[in-house]
């Protein structure tokens, strides 16, 4: 089979939030945080200059994550996690025995965890050594969410979320009734929020147990994102952008002309920037218009 060399293009990649980040990370996990803003603290560059490229033999799914000495984490459908330096060669890489969808997540000790389609989720050191694997039913392309107690949160294609404890044991595991692509959030009072093909937006209370769903009319492959007011945002396969209070109901949904695939990024003011298979990037003031 034709190999496909995709490559990474790192624009001025020190511009990054530090405002969640550990001492250990610059950018961690999937969305920047646990809440998934995907904000950034520094203004970007005005300019597009190309810094290096990085070549992988299989199409890259995930973010590219960044530790604190400027190494990048990516992964890839060549099966490989690549740790690269930050003048764009490669440190090391790591090999799982499928394709690997999933954005790395760093913690704070410098473990690296991603899922992959080998139905693993795993572990591995700061210079790519292997610490643990969790073994699933199914395949994984959600990405890993790191709370702040350590614990790893993740789903499946076999329809569950799993809570991991960092030392590989299961804390919980939560069923929805399809697979799960988003990657969870986690807002401050531990509930975890994350949609399902099942057509549902999931809120899960720390112990594991269903707190509500919410349901939309369309296939959630979105990841949410909690705002600092608590309001859940998340993009449905039905063409909408919707807003949900922390207790469930409805605030306001925005309707696009095509999928919402992608996730939501909130920024200071709050607004909601979210792009949809119109061809849009639509920017949204917090009243939903």
């Amino acid at each position: 089979m034709k190999l496909l060399l995709i490559s990474i293009l790192i624009l001025s990649i020190y511009n990054i939030s530090t405002a969640y980040a550990s001492e250990n990370t610059l950018w961690p996990m999937y969305k920047h945080d646990p809440q998934h803003t995907g904000q950034s603290s520094f203004k970007g560059t005005d300019e597009a200059i190309l810094e290096w490229k990085f070549s992988t033999e299989g199409v890259i799914q995930g973010s590219p994550m960044i530790g604190s000495d400027g190494t990048v984490y990516i992964s890839s459908h060549d099966s490989n996690l690549y740790a690269i330096n930050p003048d764009g060669t490669e440190k090391w890489h790591f090999s799982a025995d499928k394709w690997i969808d999933s954005t790395p997540a760093i913690a704070p000790d410098g473990t690296i965890y991603f899922g992959s389609w080998d139905k693993r989720i795993y572990a591995i050191d700061s210079s790519g050594n292997y610490k643990w694997s969790a073994q699933t039913p199914d395949q994984i392309s959600s990405s890993p969410t790191i709370g702040p107690d350590g614990t790893i949160y993740i789903g499946a294609d076999d329809g569950f979320v799993y809570a991991i404890y960092p030392d590989g044991t299961l804390k919980w595991s939560f069923r929805t009734d399809e697979r799960i692509f988003s990657t969870p959030a986690l807002a401050p009072n531990g509930t975890v929020y994350v949609g399902s093909f099942d057509n549902n937006l999931y809120a899960i209370n720390p112990d594991g147990t269903e707190k509500w769903r919410f349901k939309t009319d369309g296939f959630i492959f979105s990841s949410p994102g909690i705002a600092s007011d608590g309001t859940i945002y998340f993009g449905s396969y039905d063409n909408n952008l919707y807003a949900v209070y922390p207790d469930g109901t409805l605030k306001w949904s925005f309707t696009t002309r095509g999928t919402v695939q992608g996730s939501p990024s909130i920024a200071m003011d709050r607004t909601v920037y979210v792009g949809s298979f119109d061809n849009n990037l639509y920017a949204i003031n917090p009243d939903g218009t």
